[in-house]
């Protein structure tokens, strides 16, 4: 398994070597982030730590999860580069590679269970993490390479002008961020003894399908790692907020501010990914039980901030909405509280 494993790793290093060697410098250099998911991630990961320092089975599945998404997602964007058409059918050629590559990863895993007796709550947590997070950086490498290409092309500037250059960026770090808590919490969580949730009804009809349920069993470890460090979490919230006040006033038409909140914002994402990185290993007492009220809100504010973004006729509708679903979890959130102060007193 360790020889594949390397092979593959050094076939697939070689042919991006030789599909890059006939371009220019600046086109060789987007092949960059998917060198690291393809091939740095997976060796370090799957390999030094998966068979070198800890001789463990679970450690090398998460390697090649990391190869075979990452594999796929450069392959995906040279599909993306060669084929003449609109933008649109092109990025739903990428979004296709990338997704049947995660289908293929879940029955190898499927597959893995049988070989090398790899089971438990514990593995499909880790590795629903894995796959979660190998598909963020996927997105984040064909996002980071377009920023790059723009920022070439001069469609994007560090001017004052517009905050462009930064809003994208901010995004790519906010995703990283969630790729260094995935990462942390998959490998924390091969070594804990979990429980998977229990869903009923219909929820439990739609999570039979394996990726939705490892989706739901991802948002999990992200949900419970916020929890876990208050710390860190109070540094996460800060520069969600000054996101969320600099995509506000870009969306009201306001100069220069936009870009200072931006880039604050990036600033504090950076110090809580160190400090995320740095601190003790995550327990998961009752993760099954965890309830995903701050990662379904910051994925919805994110998302609908984003379609503002790109279509500005909805920017007001946006901004409502926004507001109102902060209100609603800061009530849900209050509600928390005083039925917790509650307990405590009886």
């Amino acid at each position: 398994m360790d020889t594949a494993f390397l092979f593959g790793l050094a076939s697939i290093g070689l042919i991006i070597a030789f599909l890059e060697t006939n371009k220019d410098l600046a086109r060789a250099i987007e092949a960059i982030p998917f060198l690291f998911l393809g091939v740095l991630l997976p060796f370090l990961i799957g390999y030094m730590r998966g068979a070198i320092e800890l001789d463990s089975i679970e450690e090398r599945l998460r390697g090649w999860i990391y190869f075979l998404i990452g594999t796929s997602s450069y392959f995906a964007f040279l599909v993306f580069n060669w084929v003449h058409a609109e933008y649109l059918y092109k990025e739903t050629a990428f979004i296709s590679v990338v997704m049947f590559s995660i289908l293929v990863a879940y029955f190898l895993l499927k597959w893995s269970k049988k070989v090398f007796g790899v089971s438990g709550a514990s593995c499909q947590y880790a590795f629903s993490g894995t796959i979660f997070s190998a598909m963020v950086i996927a997105f984040v490498n064909r996002l980071s390479v377009s920023i790059f290409f723009d920022y070439q092309n001069k469609a994007l500037s560090l001017s004052s002008k517009t905050p462009d250059f930064l809003f994208w960026t901010s995004i790519v770090v906010f995703a990283f961020s969630i790729v260094v808590i995935l990462d942390k919490a998959s490998t924390n969580a091969i070594n804990a003894e979990l429980k998977l949730p229990k869903f009923e009804g219909k929820l439990q009809k739609i999570l039979s399908f394996t990726p939705f349920k490892g989706l739901i069993l991802g948002f999990m470890l992200v949900e419970y790692a916020f929890d876990f460090n208050l710390e860190t979490f109070f540094i996460w919230s800060q520069a969600f907020a000054l996101w969320v006040f600099g995509c506000f006033l870009w969306i009201l038409g306001i100069p220069l501010f936009p870009q200072i909140f931006f880039m604050v914002a990036i600033i504090f994402s950076l110090i809580a990914i160190i400090a995320f990185f740095k601190m003790e290993p995550i327990h998961y007492n009752n993760l099954e039980n965890t309830p995903l009220n701050k990662a379904s809100y910051i994925l919805l504010v994110f998302s609908v901030l984003l379609s503002a973004i790109l279509f500005p006729q909805t920017r007001i509708q946006v901004l409502i909405f926004v507001i109102l679903l902060t209100i609603l979890d800061l009530l849900k959130v209050y509600k928390k509280k005083k039925s917790n102060l509650t307990d405590g007193k009886q």
